[in-house]
């Protein structure tokens, strides 16, 4: 029965994305032209402090990594729509860098026919608190060893990895991601050093993985819909879990154990204490 939900609900939520808003994205035909890829040079800001970054790509494929030695971004945009140019509004320590038209139609010929924006930025490690607005944008994610105090994520209908190779070098407050029908992996969350993740999800597949060196207690909350839900906690590493949802189908594998109406790993250290409130679906808690 929940197996035959998912599959309702998945094919509902194919539908609705071609036709509803993603991160104000209404529908509507787009001109493409020559390709032009452009510099992207966003300068530190002057007054010291925590700088406020937000970056918005509503569709195409978005790339963002450390590495900006000399800005506090730098990179690359490539596209063939001159709506896309993208745009940079300083505001003190409070920076916005988007893709030019935010509210753009796209139509499934259109997309066929070759249309492209695609970005590849690079992130100082300065001090500060992160947006990342997706849209529609595949995106690939890599903040290993920055200094992240905050990061928000809100995804459309889209792939996202998002991974912390490294340690953050500040500690998070907290972690927000916002999913919609999609498919989102976040892997390495023990290195993000967060105090909170709050993880939304509407209806997709959804992978959050927790390697990496815990530094302190974390409160993961996961909300979801109706989808598939992995989540992979290290042995060794201390852990428990609730679940909220009369529909979700709880597969637990290798040292997790069920006692009563918790979820428990056994271990050492910082412990990751799990909130669960899921619609129909199936959750997997699994070592690896």
């Amino acid at each position: 029965m929940c197996r035959k939900l998912l599959v309702i609900a998945l094919m509902a939520a194919a539908l609705l994305s071609v036709s509803c808003d993603v991160v104000g994205l209404p529908v509507k035909r787009v001109e493409t032209g020559p390709t032009i890829t452009e510099d992207i040079k966003v300068p530190l800001p002057g007054g010291g402090g925590v700088v406020n970054l937000e970056i918005t790509v509503g569709f195409g494929e978005l790339s963002i990594k450390g590495g900006a030695e000399d800005a506090l971004v730098k990179g690359t945009a490539t596209y063939n729509v001159k709506e896309f140019k993208p745009v940079i509004i300083i505001s003190g320590n409070d920076v916005r860098l988007r893709q030019g038209e935010s509210k753009f139609e796209v139509t499934i010929p259109d997309l066929d026919k070759g249309v492209k924006n695609k970005w590849d930025l690079e992130l100082s490690t300065v001090p500060m608190s992160l947006t990342i607005n997706a849209g529609a944008a595949t995106a690939k994610i890599e903040l290993g060893g920055l200094s992240l105090e905050g990061l928000n994520v809100s995804q459309g209908a889209s792939d996202f990895d998002l991974s912390f190779s490294d340690a953050n070098k500040a500690e998070m407050n907290a972690l927000r991601f916002n999913a919609g029908a999609a498919n989102a992996k976040l892997t390495s969350l023990a290195n993000a050093n967060a105090q909170e993740i709050v993880f939304k999800g509407g209806v997709g597949n959804y992978t959050l993985e927790f390697s990496g060196a815990l530094q302190r207690n974390l409160r993961v909350i996961l909300e979801a819909g109706v989808g598939q839900v992995v989540v992979i906690v290290p042995e060794g590493v201390a852990a428990e879990a609730t679940i909220e949802g009369g529909l979700t189908n709880v597969d637990v594998r290798d040292a997790w154990q069920r006692s009563g109406n918790k979820y428990i790993l056994a271990g050492e250290g910082p412990a990751i204490t799990f909130e669960f409130k899921m619609g129909a679906g199936n959750l997997s808690l699994r070592n690896r």
